[in-house]
């Protein structure tokens, strides 16, 4: 029954756009629109037909793969409420329609409506620039976005405190809150990076909420020289 009624709507589609693309101008204005408009309605229930959805990007940096695994091919990188046509998923990927075909990202990283970017004060920015400059002063403005995104995915995750200052103030979790690197003056980049952060969300997925010298949690999404991040 589903294939019959994709096979329908197809040519129903069909029907309707090669003449009104050929031929609008022995349209009146009223009757083109209508037509338009009954294109548009079997366009919808054929896309509900074959069960695609579209969703949203929950963070900025996830990653978009040609396969549906960490070793496949990188294509490229979701910006936060970026949208998606997802026709599928498969072990914890959603498949996503592209120009080209298909692609995978992870599910996890898409939510079914925007992320509403929240406001932020003056305090919660001096805190971040500066645990910025306390773990990653000098280091590349990548780390210096990962290292940020891991306060503002724990803010978010139910195992950590709910406050920006609450993160990096908690016992025993920064180290530069207690050997005084927290307290140096931050760079342009480390303004600009916490600024870019609380404005426009994580660049990391939202289950990645440890940052240290070797593996912690489950396991390692991320290597660099400088840490590992991990969920």
């Amino acid at each position: 029954m589903k294939k019959l009624l994709i096979t329908a709507m197809t040519a129903i589609s069909l029907t309707l756009s090669l003449p009104l693309s050929a031929r609008a101008a022995e349209f009146s204005p009223e009757a083109y629109q209508a037509a338009q408009e009954l294109l548009s309605h079997y366009k919808n229930l054929f896309k509900n037909a074959v069960g695609i959805t579209t969703k949203y990007a929950n963070c900025q940096g996830a990653d978009i793969r040609r396969e549906p695994s960490e070793e496949s091919e990188l294509l490229d990188q979701t910006l936060l409420n970026s949208s998606f046509q997802v026709v599928g998923e498969e072990q914890g990927w959603s498949r996503i329609t592209t120009e080209n075909g298909y692609a995978y990202i992870k599910t996890e990283s898409l939510s079914d409506m925007p992320t509403v970017v929240r406001s932020y004060t003056d305090e919660e920015l001096y805190i971040l620039a500066h645990v910025i400059c306390g773990e990653a002063q000098n280091c590349p403005d990548d780390e210096q976005l990962y290292v940020g995104s891991v306060v503002i995915n724990r803010v978010a995750h139910p195992a950590f405190p709910d406050s920006i200052q609450g993160v990096v103030f908690q016992p025993g979790q920064y180290a530069c809150t207690k050997d005084g690197n927290y307290y140096r003056e931050p760079s342009h980049r480390n303004w600009a990076n916490a600024r870019y952060l609380l404005e426009n969300g994580s660049v990391l997925p939202g289950n990645v909420v440890w940052q240290s010298g070797s593996r912690q949690g489950k396991g390692v999404y991320l290597q660099t020289k400088y840490h590992s991040y991990c969920y």
